[in-house]
Formats: C-alpha cells, structure tokens, sequence
C-alpha cells in the first residue's frame, strides 16, 4: 500500500501522498489522501505546491513489472482545483510510472 505517489516525471513536482487506503488487495482498493500540483510559477524550481483533497480508486488488477499489482488508477479532486488538473483523473499504472489515460 502506497502512502504517496509520484506523477511527474520522478521529479516531484505533482503527486498524492498521505494515502490512506481501504480494500487493499481486493478487485478494487480506495484512498483519502492529498493531491499536490507545483504551480512551477515563474519556474517549477521556484513554484509553490498547492495541496487538494483527493478521492482515489485503484482498479484492475494485472500484472505491472512481473508482479500482481493495480493497473489503473482515478483520482477525484473536491474542492476548487486548477484546470490541468482533471476530474476525474485517469492513470494507467506501469513498471516505470503513472501514464495519463485520455
């Protein structure tokens, strides 16, 4: 159970963290946590993060890497959130990251 994930490029600047999840390891697990998005303004060096309440579903589960893990995840924010960050959010989970889902 992961209690953060990273959606940027390993670089930190968007994710979620202080997951709390129920269902682990069922067909389907959900989470309450935070979802962080750095504003990268006017650099992402010298951004500021901003914090939202998150709702998260973990799905499918498959095979990531050779190992038994979800293979799709939605994030739901609540509350007034920018625009680029979508509601909900798809994600497809591979052995090297998180994959935007159109």
């Amino acid at each position: 159970m992961p209690a953060s994930i990273v959606f940027a490029c390993g670089d930190g600047n968007a994710g979620l963290k202080q997951l709390v999840w129920r269902g682990w390891g069922a067909s389907r697990a959900s989470a309450t946590g935070v979802r962080y998005q750095n504003d990268c303004e006017p650099n992402c060096a010298a951004g500021r993060f901003h914090e939202y309440p998150a709702m998260v579903v973990a799905s499918a589960p498959g095979a990531v890497g050779g190992r038994n893990a979800y293979t799709m995840l939605e994030v739901t924010v609540s509350g007034p959130h920018p625009p680029q960050i979508h509601n909900p959010e798809l994600y497809a989970l591979k052995a090297n990251g998180p994959y935007t889902v159109p």
